[in-house]
């Protein structure tokens, strides 16, 4: 098991504990959460520092 740990008036403590399972759905959560923010930044460069990168959709947009 591991534990939330939270913010508590005047220092931190154990405030609950998740299972493994739990864990790992948030984890995922997360990591598709940012890999879709990190393309949606990528898409709303300009276009000249797409190319710049090489990011394959900039090729097909003109």
């Amino acid at each position: 098991m591991t534990h939330i740990v939270t913010q508590a008036s005047p220092g931190w403590r154990r405030s609950a504990s998740l299972p493994r399972a739990a864990l790992s759905y948030v984890h995922g959560l997360v990591r598709r959460w940012r890999y879709w923010n990190s393309l949606r930044t990528i898409e709303s460069l300009p276009h000249d520092i797409q190319k710049d990168i090489g990011w394959p959709a900039a090729d097909a947009k003109r």
